[in-house]
């Protein structure tokens, strides 16, 4: 990439909850895009993850690797593929 984009590992995202409280909702704007990326999941599903350590593809099957690389590292699809690049 030409660009000079600096994307480092982020130790606190964005995040909420849904309207019913049912949901966490992490959220980010990309550094490479400027888009918002947003992902929710259950919160009870999540307690799983982080105070059971279930692994994260056992509790969020239906999640896709990009979301579940988010939930880990807060990289957006676009900044993981700029890490990505030689």
């Amino acid at each position: 990439m030409s660009k000079d984009i600096e994307v480092s590992y982020r130790l606190e995202r964005q995040w909420g909850l849904s309207s019913d409280y049912k949901n966490i909702v992490f959220g980010e704007t990309c550094q490479v895009t400027g888009k918002e990326y947003i992902v929710s999941v259950p919160i009870e599903d999540y307690r799983k993850w982080k105070e059971q350590k279930v692994l994260i593809q056992d509790v969020f099957p239906h999640l896709t690797a990009d979301q579940r690389e988010f939930l880990i590292s807060g990289f957006t699809p676009e900044e993981f593929k700029y890490l990505q690049l030689d």
